[in-house]
């Protein structure tokens, strides 16, 4: 096990590794038609492993999807098989995650090894970082409003732009309560407090107002933002249009009424089964 012998000299190749960023080996898993169902990790240097939050033994020899099953809702998995597949390189920047959280942002390289891959990380710099997470939250269907503790916006989403009007340029320094009209300002500072104090907040009714002056109904969220000693920031506020939300649930409730009506016109008796799967994709139960 090369991360585990400490009498290396500093010319063996797998001493250099370490000195590297975050560096994994995987080969591939293969159902017995030859299709990739996991990866198992052969190699990982320190950084890897500290990377993760975990021991290099907590991951070498074992599968991938079995530590981090969440590899394969966020797409990442199908990445890592496209690579051995098609024997094509990967590149990407995304949120390096164990199963408790994400340990941060890292720029992937991920290239054909063998019968797998091989993945080299790099630490993403402060400032690419918080681009990152930035581009999220202009990305997000819902209207997200950050402030300060004083009250005066600090990030006014695209999506915040087009429920209210205002443009970033425009509201970025003003205070908060330029979205509240008159009649809600006594409900709006409760809530600000609620937030400020460390309390989640939501989701709430709320109206609001335009920067033509119009009022609109929201769903509201608010979440102080708290640093490492959980001292409190600011505070992320995510509204969302009232009448998107009754829009959405009516159309659930209508396709939920449709299918309901044709399982009662089938004469037959209907029972749905969801199947259940082992970490090799094999049907073992329903």
């Amino acid at each position: 096990m090369p991360w585990a012998d400490r009498t290396r000299t500093p010319s063996s190749p797998d001493v250099v590794v370490e000195h590297l960023g975050p560096v994994a080996v995987c080969s591939a898993v293969r159902d017995p038609h030859g299709t990739i169902r996991d990866f198992r990790y052969e190699y990982v240097n320190d950084a890897f492993a500290t990377a993760l939050n975990e021991r290099p033994e907590d991951l070498l020899g074992h599968r991938l999807l079995e530590l981090y099953p969440s590899h394969t809702e966020l797409g990442l998995f199908d990445h890592y098989r496209d690579v051995v597949e098609h024997q094509t390189s990967w590149s990407a920047d995304l949120p390096w995650f164990s199963e408790r959280e994400a340990e941060g942002f890292f720029h992937v390289d991920v290239r054909p090894f063998a019968d797998g891959y091989v993945v080299e990380g790099t630490v993403v710099t402060r400032s690419r970082r918080e681009q990152l997470v930035a581009d999220v939250l202009q990305s997000s269907a819902d209207a997200i409003v950050v402030a300060d503790l004083d009250g005066r916006i600090t990030l006014w989403s695209r999506a915040a732009e087009r429920l209210y009007g205002w443009t970033e340029e425009e509201v970025l320094g003003e205070h908060i309560s330029l979205l509240a009209p008159e009649a809600e300002r006594d409900r709006q500072s409760h809530l600000w407090a609620a937030a400020v104090g460390g309390e989640p907040v939501g989701p709430a009714d709320a109206v609001r107002l335009t920067r033509a002056g119009q009022l609109v109904d929201v769903e509201l969220w608010m979440t102080p933002l708290q640093d490492e000693t959980g001292r409190t920031l600011g505070v992320m506020s995510v509204n969302r249009s009232a009448a998107e939300t009754a829009e959405l649930r009516r159309s659930a409730a209508r396709a939920r009424r449709q299918l309901l009506d044709v399982m009662d016109a089938v004469p037959e008796s209907i029972v749905v089964l969801a199947s259940v799967v082992d970490a090799q994709g094999a049907v073992v139960d329903f």
